[in-house]
């Protein structure tokens, strides 16, 4: 690991100060900074140099996130609700490459829209999270986050909404396979199969099982 002298480097709020040492387990360097929100009478503490040099590292003691979570809580108030914590993390997941989700979100372009980076707009547009069993979920799973493209939705309505989803139009709404079967109370076997017969999707849900005792290869 190559020494990098970064005494005396301003970052943010930090002023890098002499070299410490190595860290514990040895894969990084220590060095003493302050913060200027300490004035003259700041006490150096230990920063590794990995945190220092990347682009969205430690720039201060701390003192940033406090005062941005206090102007957030008397603004909103929802700082320690699980509307935040939900809100955190769409940013979280989309924009750090530490989390595991991040490549995938990455290569996919998957983005949240400028509106969304005031918890307030996300706030507004959304309405708090109903329920712990809620969370938010793409509509289309291709494009980013957004108001016309987010909804509150449990666990159970998110696995329904994937890549290999299959949405179908009946009149004027767009549900899923699995919604429309829930809908008109047929099993999703039938359906699928009715459907590789090549049924009408109309016919498909409103035809009842007893009909399909006279089916004739060929007939439909």
């Amino acid at each position: 690991m190559a020494f990098r002298n970064l005494s005396g480097l301003k970052l943010g709020r930090l002023t890098v100060g002499a070299y410490i040492s190595k860290s514990a387990d040895g894969s990084d360097r220590l060095w003493a900074c302050t913060c200027s929100c300490q004035g003259e009478n700041a006490v150096p503490f230990p920063v590794r140099a990995k945190s220092l040099v990347k682009s969205n590292g430690t720039r201060s003691c701390g003192c940033i996130q406090k005062e941005r979570a206090s102007v957030a809580n008397k603004t909103h108030g929802f700082t320690k609700s699980i509307t935040y914590v939900t809100w955190g993390a769409m940013w979280s997941r989309t924009t750090n490459p530490n989390q595991k989700s991040y490549k995938d979100y990455a290569t996919r372009k998957i983005r949240v829209c400028p509106r969304w980076k005031r918890f307030e707009n996300f706030l507004a547009d959304m309405g708090p999270r109903p329920s712990p069993k809620h969370t938010i979920e793409r509509v289309d799973n291709n494009l980013g986050y957004a108001p016309k493209n987010c909804r509150w939705a449990t666990r159970k309505e998110q696995n329904r909404n994937t890549r290999a989803t299959r949405w179908i139009t009946i009149g004027k709404e767009t549900l899923s396979l699995a919604e429309w079967c829930e809908r008109f109370n047929q099993p999703r076997s039938r359906i699928e199969m009715r459907l590789r017969r090549g049924w009408s999707i109309v016919r498909a849900f409103q035809t009842r099982a007893k009909s399909e005792l006279v089916y004739v290869k060929g007939s439909i």
